[in-house]
């Protein structure tokens, strides 16, 4: 068991590791013009990814183990899955005619969206059956792939964004063809019907909702900075997101692959008792790395930043510390947002993301005007503090939270 956590939690650690390498690289070989592209772009495949997957890793992973399930997970999902690749198709071909991409533009958004996608809902299937090591040799191999196909290209050949994105592609064809695409649980004999769709698809779709929506989020901050500022805040904010982005994406991983997973047994009972326990813990231990992180912070940050990386342009340390507070919350978030999920309340997610979007919004326009770029995290964290208590009170009838532990 120890050695399957491992697998799971090295992982991630690779790809954590690749993907701060990435963030220093791209901009030294693309060059300010293919790395403006490559930043749109990736803006708008990280927002279609959610489409495509249509909250499929949640749905596999709840459903996996419960034993009186009277559908057919297996061809439930592949089902939603072509739903989600249509709707991506539709979107990314209306998104390609407003903002006149080419048709290479246009393919290699689509398959890449489409393989990433899949790539994230074979990697939760994987998990959902306790399979360390396929989980490993996916999730680990295509982001090493990747970055290894990039550099090939760029070193020898010619570098440019949309070659980012190919080489994103064929990292990911590569490894589900070494996995011979078992990206989902195995078709069984179990009834599929419109119903058993309707019903996968009233889990599904609020949380792939709350996924778009959060993809959505840097859009809306980064366009009302540029309006409040100017480019070089800008620059420093997102430099700074950037970074701090990848704690927090590791963190959320890491919740996804093992800690979800671990809640949904199958048993209601369990999970809840299960459910209530995380959450307690998780509040303990967000708060003690808070308080060591914003320390740790204070005292490297601005040396790594300033001296060894000689970017002190885009060094900001109370910055830096106010996004790691507002990336912890969000990790707490997410946590509550299981309680959610395993009572099927799925619209409860989508709802909180709405409360972020419009009291975020407004705070970056209030606060700005009053504490400047620091206004911008604050209001986040104070949107994030809302919405979690809105998911508590909504759930409180089912799930106790209590600090009273037993010996």
């Amino acid at each position: 068991m120890r050695n399957k956590k491992f697998k799971y939690f090295f992982a991630h650690m690779l790809t954590f590791i690749v993907g701060i390498i990435m963030t220093f690289y791209l901009p030294q070989v693309l060059g300010v013009e293919e790395y403006s592209k490559y930043a749109i772009l990736s803006v708008c495949v990280n927002f279609f990814i959610p489409i495509c997957s249509l909250g499929l890793v949640s749905y596999i992973i709840r459903f996996y183990k419960t034993e009186d399930k009277i559908f057919d997970l297996g061809l439930n999902s592949k089902i939603i899955y072509c739903i989600g690749l249509v709707l991506t198709l539709v979107i990314v071909c209306i998104y390609s005619l407003i903002f006149d991409l080419s048709f290479n533009d246009f393919l290699s958004i689509y398959f890449a969206v489409s393989l990433l996608a899949l790539v994230s809902i074979s990697a939760g299937y994987y998990r959902a059956k306790d399979d360390a090591n396929a989980y490993f040799n996916l999730v680990a191999s295509q982001k090493i792939l990747h970055f290894i196909i990039f550099v090939i290209i760029s070193e020898f050949f010619y570098t440019s964004a949309i070659l980012y994105f190919l080489s994103s592609i064929i990292s990911c064809f590569l490894i589900l063809l070494i996995t011979r695409f078992r990206c989902f649980p195995v078709v069984g004999e179990l009834e599929v019907s419109i119903k058993t769709v309707k019903y996968g698809l009233s889990f599904c779709i609020p949380i792939a909702i709350a996924n778009i929506s959060i993809t959505f989020i840097p859009v809306i901050e980064r366009n009302l900075i540029l309006s409040i500022f100017d480019s070089d805040v800008l620059s420093q904010f997102v430099f700074n997101y950037e970074l701090i982005t990848k704690f927090t994406s590791i963190s959320l991983l890491v919740i996804k692959v093992i800690i979800w997973p671990h809640i949904a047994c199958g048993n209601k009972n369990i999970e809840i008792s299960r459910y209530e326990q995380t959450l307690k813990n998780s509040l303990i231990i967000l708060t003690v790395i808070i308080l060591i992180g914003s320390v740790f912070i204070k005292l490297i940050y601005q040396w790594l930043i300033e001296n060894v990386f000689n970017m002190s342009t885009y060094s900001n340390e109370y910055l830096m510390i106010l996004l790691f507070i507002s990336s912890c919350i969000i990790i707490m978030n997410y946590i509550v947002n299981l309680g959610s999920m395993i009572m099927n309340k799925t619209s409860i997610i989508s709802s909180k993301t709405a409360i972020v979007i419009v009291f975020h919004t407004l705070g970056i326009m209030v606060l700005s005007q009053y504490i400047y770029i620091y206004g911008v995290v604050i209001s986040m964290i104070f949107a994030q503090i809302i919405s979690l208590s809105y998911s508590i009170i909504k759930n409180k009838k089912e799930i106790k939270l209590s600090f009273n532990y037993e010996c």
